[in-house]
């Protein structure tokens, strides 16, 4: 009867420490002493309606952001080295759909920062801290921030989130949220306002090309490109880098080493590395030579659509302009091979283009 009632007692108790952890609005490891000071008052997913932040930077990239409302409590300067947002289930447990953050530490796309000051706000983060020990800033007091992560595909309503804030401290993280379902710590009820976006530079616009509209077709669809549109230069056809790659079922991804950056595309078993204004390729860590390398347009950036098709085991042809359509039209179709060529990397050399 003795262990029964100590089990009953032991049981209760760990219920009033998770009821606990809960109204304090955050979440931190049993055990862990939660950073002095530091409370995520609000978190919440407001809208996927603007497109201001691209992969790594603010810029836009035809692509509409997931916009986050953050309001944070700080009662004493505080230093946070890091905020990161992240996909989980309805519990918390992460699913890794996606991670987004402020320093380039591992794997993810940037998180942009946009703190606002009555009628001002302040870019805090325009891109990924060349020194990943490089703390966000410090602060102190009631501050709001609007938060924009890059659509990866997995910023929709029925998705949940968390925030972590990072400190030398400790990490504080929110309970997970989802569209119209937002983390208020006062026990308010919160109605998720949209809030005006940045004041941010106008991104260069795309270049001039003189040349004809391309228009390139998968599967007998048109695709349709948001911002920045196909282009010829140098006789290579180069189109936005995320559009072709997730339209051909890879999982795209942004790579930053100091002055290196690469655009990264996988899927089963296959990996295609394209480095930023450099005509070197890789193709599953073997190099390949390219004509026109991969490089940034309009805030875009863009790479040479008959390599990564054709490395992906797709045929390109080409047809010029007719009676119902003026301009180059591109289509890409299975290749007879089943398999991608992904080894035959002798006969990839000067198929960059046309």
């Amino acid at each position: 009867m003795t262990s029964f009632h100590s089990k009953a007692r032991s049981a209760m108790l760990s219920l009033v420490l998770a009821g606990s952890c809960a109204f304090s609005g955050v979440s931190f490891a049993f055990g862990e002493t939660p950073p002095a000071g530091v409370a995520i008052k609000e978190f919440s997913l407001l809208d996927t309606a603007s497109d201001v932040i691209g992969i790594a930077d603010f810029k836009p990239e035809g692509y509409k952001d997931g916009h986050f409302k953050l309001r944070l409590s700080l009662s004493q300067k505080t230093v946070i080295n890091a905020v990161v947002l992240r996909t989980t289930d309805a519990y918390g447990e992460d699913n890794y759909h996606g991670m987004w953050r402020t320093n380039r530490v591992t794997d993810g796309w940037l998180l942009g920062l946009v703190q606002n000051k009555g009628t001002e706000t302040e870019i805090i983060n325009p891109g990924f801290r060349k020194d990943v020990k490089e703390p966000v800033g410090e602060f102190q007091g009631e501050l709001t921030f609007d938060l924009y992560a890059s659509n990866n595909g997995y910023i929709k309503e029925s998705q949940y989130f968390i925030l972590e804030i990072e400190t030398p401290q400790g990490t504080v993280a929110s309970k997970p949220v989802r569209f119209e379902k937002p983390m208020v710590a006062d026990g308010t009820t919160a109605t998720p306002t949209l809030a005006p976006g940045p004041s941010i530079p106008t991104p260069a616009p795309a270049p001039e090309t003189n040349g004809p509209e391309i228009h390139v077709f998968f599967k007998g669809q048109e695709l349709q490109f948001s911002e920045t549109q196909p282009v010829i230069k140098d006789g290579s056809t180069l189109v936005p880098f995320r559009k072709l790659f997730e339209t051909l079922g890879f999982t795209v991804s942004w790579v930053e080493n100091g002055a290196v950056r690469q655009a990264v595309g996988t899927k089963d078993g296959l990996t295609i590395k394209l480095t930023i204004d450099s005509t070197t390729a890789s193709v599953n860590d073997q190099n390949v030579a390219l004509e026109v390398p991969a490089q940034i347009m309009g805030g875009s950036t863009m790479v040479p659509l008959r390599f990564v098709a054709e490395n992906s085991g797709y045929q390109v042809t080409y047809a010029k302009e007719n009676g119902l359509r003026r301009g180059r039209q591109v289509r890409l179709r299975r290749h007879r091979l089943s398999h991608p060529r992904r080894h035959r990397l002798s006969r990839l050399r000067g198929h960059q283009a046309n």
